[in-house]
């Protein structure tokens, strides 16, 4: 990862946290289908902006929303992905399965996200994406998720890409998930949380965080 990549991600956070408002002018939302599941049909809504870089090609940023793996959307992220857009990356609010107590729990939004980050780095080119350049962000359980593309990555069996992202911004971060007693709840009764909580799990391999 380039020093100037790390630059701009620090950069951008900064922004987020302080509140500056980014005008939207000049920024087009794009919305594609990037898996289906049974009855859902999950989008990946794209944010771009006008301006262009050397090569046209744009380093990316995925965003996940919180609402405790039972709620939210990725309408949420909307106003986060436009001030991104504004400042030279192609953005992304992604839209996952929440967990209804019954036969949806966290596990499956887990494998939405890591299948949304595949998608991105298989469909890179026809983006304009950089695929060595993605940042993922989340905030609250989508922190959880975001984490979860890196430190349980899975990989593409028919193009080899992996949903490894080259770098993770977590916002109130629910990285331990083992003594969380909603988590739990939403979780199948034959499954243990240790074993998708990130923090229990970390490993060598993961990104700048």
């Amino acid at each position: 990862m380039t020093k100037h990549f790390l630059l701009a991600i620090i950069l951008v956070t900064i922004v987020h946290f302080n509140g500056i408002a980014q005008s939207d002018a000049g920024i087009s939302e794009t919305t594609y289908t990037y898996a289906i599941k049974q009855s859902d049909t999950l989008k990946i809504h794209v944010f771009n902006s006008s301006s262009q870089t050397s090569n046209g090609i744009k380093p990316a940023t995925v965003i996940f929303h919180g609402g405790g793996w039972s709620g939210g959307s990725a309408s949420w992220a909307f106003g986060l992905a436009k001030r991104f857009a504004a400042k030279g990356f192609i953005t992304m609010a992604v839209e996952y399965r929440l967990s209804n107590q019954d036969d949806l729990s966290p596990i499956d939004a887990m494998a939405d996200a890591r299948e949304s980050i595949i998608w991105l780095k298989n469909n890179a080119a026809e983006l304009r994406v950089n695929p060595n350049k993605i940042v993922v962000y989340g905030w609250s359980a989508g922190s959880h998720l975001a984490a979860s593309t890196a430190i349980f990555p899975i990989t593409d069996t028919k193009t080899g890409v992996s949903s490894m992202p080259n770098a993770l911004i977590l916002s109130s971060p629910a990285l331990s998930v083992l003594n969380d007693k909603w988590f739990s709840q939403l979780l199948p009764a034959d499954k243990m949380a240790v074993d998708y909580s990130p923090a229990e799990n970390l490993n060598t391999q993961i990104p700048p965080i």
